[in-house]
């Protein structure tokens, strides 16, 4: 038997978004939480760094909650990725950008490169990858140097 990965570390803000998604996916009465709920999640927190970042990329929170809600009450989304699947992406997300736990930035990430009706929602809202990556690593970049934390010069 293969041993399976450790769940990922998440942040206090990406807990809550998980627990907004399943909120959700049970309120709607769904079968199993998706990408579009873990969407709606997100969208729950505007503090959250995700958010930071959509607003940054001009992703309008309140119109992509709006759209997400209405598609999800016409039922059950027929995505195939699901939370599991966007926590797996979440976690390689934080490892590729060299945290140790998991934001919500991670999980928007995920979402973005997800595939599904959540990625074209949030790229028909002008929020993408290689954008979003970037805006994250310069937000990082910007927490670090308030911190005070120095980073080691570039060879």
């Amino acid at each position: 038997m293969t041993p399976q990965p450790p769940d990922p570390v998440l942040t206090d803000r990406a807990r809550r978004a998980l627990e907004r998604a399943r909120d959700e996916q049970r309120r709607l009465g769904h079968p199993r939480v998706a990408a579009e709920h873990v969407l709606l999640g997100l969208l729950g927190d505007r503090r959250g760094l995700s958010g930071v970042v959509m607003r940054e990329l001009g992703g309008k929170e309140a119109d992509l909650a709006d759209r997400a809600l209405a598609e999800l009450r016409q039922g059950a989304p027929d995505s195939l990725i699901g939370e599991d699947a966007v926590l797996g992406a979440a976690q390689r997300w934080a490892e590729t950008l060299k945290q140790v736990s998991v934001g919500t930035e991670h999980l928007l990430l995920a979402l973005i490169g997800g595939g599904g009706a959540a990625a074209r929602w949030l790229a028909e809202a002008g929020v993408h990858e290689a954008e979003a990556r970037a805006t994250t690593e310069r937000l990082f970049q910007t927490v670090r140097r308030r911190s005070g934390e120095v980073e080691p010069p570039s060879a």
